[in-house]
């Protein structure tokens, strides 16, 4: 989870980052341009975290023990 967290506030940084410096922004119109994608992503996140993996409940096929 945390990793998750410093995931995806380290690519808003870079893309606020990128819309100032790149294309010339100022930092308001940068984050009106960003907070879309956090308005969406955040309650999105929260709400998908209880959800159980399908399947037979042993989790994602990478997880499996195959020995």
């Amino acid at each position: 989870m945390r990793l998750q967290f410093f995931g995806f506030f380290g690519f808003v940084f870079l893309i606020v980052q990128y819309v100032q410096l790149v294309r010339g922004e100022s930092a308001l119109v940068a984050a009106q341009m960003v907070s879309p994608l956090a308005l969406v992503t955040m309650p999105a996140a929260r709400a998908a975290a209880p959800v159980p993996p399908s399947g037979s409940g042993q989790g994602p096929w990478w997880s499996a023990d195959f020995s």
